[in-house]
């Protein structure tokens, strides 16, 4: 996995983002059949860039219902780092198409996990902070 993520990082870089864009999706779907905890963390960052690689070939409304799978089994794993990058690219796509209610709406029923990194919380309030300022 973490040959993966590594691998996807250098196809962002590069600018190659259509090879990125198919091998995001090959990783998600080996991401979807591994049930070890321990790399956790490694599969967050790997649907972060595989994010990165939609938003900017401009498809990212297109990986939301694959996000929304992924917040679904981090929530019933218990996977903190996984339900937090999730949300938060959850709530980016519909920001980026101005849903604003959608976005606000889905903070208001979920709950962001207490003990995870502060990059992916104050990501978190930034995303709160224009919702509530729009």
């Amino acid at each position: 996995m973490f040959l993966y993520v590594l691998l996807l990082m250098k196809l962002i870089d590069d600018g190659d983002l259509k090879n990125a864009k198919e091998f995001g999706d090959f990783v998600l779907t080996r991401i979807r059949g591994v049930t070890l905890r321990t790399i956790d963390h490694f599969a967050a960052k790997a649907i972060y860039f595989i994010s990165i690689a939609y938003e900017k070939l401009g498809l990212l409304t297109q990986i939301r219902p694959l996000v929304f799978e992924a917040y679904k089994d981090c929530c019933l794993h218990q996977n903190q780092i996984g339900q937090a990058t999730t949300m938060n690219i959850i709530i980016r796509t519909y920001l980026q198409q101005n849903m604003y209610e959608q976005a606000r709406n889905f903070m208001v029923k979920t709950t962001f996990p207490e003990s995870v990194s502060n990059n992916q919380f104050s990501r978190y309030l930034y995303y709160q902070g224009r919702i509530k300022a729009i």
